[in-house]
């Protein structure tokens, strides 16, 4: 796959100076190749933390796949792997292969002749929608484990809880339903981060000065003219609507 990447390169760059992205499938060489030009590394196997470190220090996101692929009858493996461990190893997301991919019939798992591998479902197609697997809810159950740790995070402000509550279980070997239960307890038990408010810039309005002439023939006894009266009400209510806005 190495020297395929590398006959790539040309073409990936194109794609970037024309404003787009590029992702692909492979293994941890990838890092070596073509670290500058692929934005999401679709990585197989286990979960590798080194992996997950060293595309984040390149800025780019590292996604996880056949850790197992699909067609697996175990929905707790998929729950674990695609969710709490996913994120706990530093993951940005998963793309495991595939949601529908047959060898022959897709409703017989066992009659690919050529390569003998099994179907790939997630869920079997029907003429008005799907059915799906037991795999398949193990993956959305894993799903939605990650957005109670979203949750999390986003009420206290920081990732410190979530990681404690779920490194430890992992090293426990809690079953991921315990650990849903613990990072909920967390979530219902911790305060609220305050809300940050926008300071509000201070307006401060400074008139001209008001210029008047005041005829010689105006007795001193008459007060203030009326036309200094007209300039100051027309500068107030100038003020006043100025503050408003």
């Amino acid at each position: 796959m190495g020297a395929a990447v590398a006959a790539e390169r040309p073409a990936w760059q194109t794609v970037h100076d024309n404003g787009g992205k590029m992702f692909v499938a492979g293994d941890t060489d990838l890092i070596d190749l073509v670290p500058d030009l692929l934005d999401v590394a679709v990585i197989g196997g286990s979960l590798n933390t080194t992996q997950a470190a060293l595309w984040h220090s390149q800025g780019k996101l590292i996604y996880n796949y056949g850790n197992p692929q699909v067609g697996v009858e175990n929905p707790e493996i998929y729950r674990k792997n695609y969710g709490f461990a996913l994120w706990n190893a530093g993951y940005d997301g998963s793309m495991d292969f595939s949601y529908q991919h047959k060898y022959g019939d897709i409703w017989n798992d066992f009659d690919s002749q050529e390569r003998h591998y099994r179907d790939h479902v997630f869920a079997y197609p029907t003429s008005n929608g799907v059915i799906d697997t037991i795999e398949w809810e193990g993956f959305r159950e894993g799903v939605d484990d990650t957005r109670y740790v979203a949750s999390l995070i986003k009420k206290e402000g920081s990732n410190t809880s979530a990681r404690e509550i779920i490194s430890s279980g992992l090293s426990g070997n809690e079953d991921m339903a315990t650990l849903r239960k613990e990072v909920i307890e967390q979530i219902l038990r911790s305060p609220s981060q305050p809300p940050t408010l926008k300071s509000t810039p201070t307006l401060t309005i400074t008139p001209e000065p008001i210029l008047t002439r005041t005829p010689a023939t105006t007795p001193a006894s008459a007060g203030t003219s009326p036309e200094l009266l007209v300039i100051i009400t027309g500068m107030a209510v100038f003020a006043m609507g100025y503050w408003r806005k």
